[in-house]
């Protein structure tokens, strides 16, 4: 959609998604900690201030560029607060036909209102998830 400078992009943790975690989710324009039940998740190191002690990963992207990575892996960026250049991205999530739907407490981000009547392990066959590869 636009170049996006190393500097300006999202950077990644490396390995981050085999720690055996789940960290606690912030929210993206205010870096507030979703309001879930205390213990729930782990907090998220203080990266910035012990980035020496982490492999961070990170690209100059260009138009037609993307990143595919796990869920778990830690990842975050700068806002862009340049009143003159745009920073435009797209985001999606894909999933496994083995998914299943896991009752956690807490808001989601997204929101799925769609799917209050799915029960812990139910299967994620709904339109909000369609097909789009068969094995």
């Amino acid at each position: 959609m636009d170049p996006i400078p190393k500097k300006a992009g999202l950077e990644f943790i490396a390995g981050s998604h085999t720690w055996e975690k789940m960290f606690m989710p912030k929210k993206f324009l205010t870096n507030e900690e979703y309001n879930y039940k205390p213990g729930s998740f782990d907090s998220i190191p203080d990266i910035e201030a012990n980035r020496d002690q982490y492999e961070i990963l990170s690209w100059d992207l260009d138009l037609g560029d993307c990143i595919v990575f796990h869920f778990k892996t830690l990842h975050g960026g700068p806002g862009n607060l340049s009143q003159r250049a745009r920073r435009r991205a797209f985001s999606s999530r894909w999933i496994g036909d083995d998914a299943v739907f896991a009752d956690r407490p807490g808001e989601t981000s997204p929101p799925f209102p769609e799917l209050s009547s799915f029960k812990q392990g139910d299967p994620l066959y709904h339109p909000l998830f369609p097909i789009c590869w068969e094995r």
